[in-house]
């Protein structure tokens, strides 16, 4: 296979199936007078070059450093669903916090807030929902190796099996404890 030459029209390409990962729809934007046929063969022909398929990689890392998405931070998110506190949305005497009385963990658990408006009447909240809880936890289990989906087959293990809800606590527990200690850390400033 001879070596692509990266032109300013492939680069273009590349930016436009950023946009929305679909290769056909990014040549015709870059080369609006082609087939749909013409497009598709020619989209995947550039996609199977290895300097395309480069570029792509490191548009894909740079996009990932903007929004700064790691592993890390996917991890403290879930940790953030899968630890969060009802609670933390009201005041004391029961009513619903106002939305930038909320803190991050707080405001990352929640879904949804429906609020009411009736002229001349102030704003009101009827209902918040919060991201689904076991989920997060079941998702959390998994990213610690505590969940898995295989299916053992063989011997007797020496380990009882546990309850899905079982597992949720004790993921929820490890994330506490992680998350205590990374707060320890970061007020130490290490």
């Amino acid at each position: 296979m001879t070596q692509l030459a990266i032109t300013d029209k492939v680069k273009t390409f590349v930016a436009e199936y950023m946009v929305d990962f679909n290769a056909t729809h990014a040549y015709q934007r870059v080369n609006p007078n082609v087939a749909d046929t013409t497009a598709r063969s020619a989209a995947a022909r550039l996609m199977a070059q290895p300097e395309v398929q480069e570029l792509v990689a490191q548009a894909m890392k740079d996009r990932l450093q903007r929004i700064a998405l790691t592993v890390e931070r996917v991890d403290q998110e879930i940790a953030r669903l899968a630890l969060s506190d009802i609670r933390s949305l009201y005041n004391p005497d029961g009513t619903l916090k106002p939305i930038h009385e909320l803190d991050d963990d707080a405001a990352a658990a929640l879904a949804s807030v429906e609020v009411t408006e009736i002229a001349g009447m102030p704003m009101s909240v009827r209902k918040v929902k919060t991201f689904d809880k076991v989920a997060a936890l079941t998702l959390a289990a998994k990213r610690l190796g505590i969940l898995t989906e295989k299916l053992a087959v063989g011997g007797a293990t020496d380990l009882p099996p546990i309850s899905i809800q079982e597992a949720a606590r004790r993921v929820a527990f490890t994330l506490h404890a992680g998350l205590l200690d990374k707060r320890k850390r970061d007020a130490l400033g290490s």
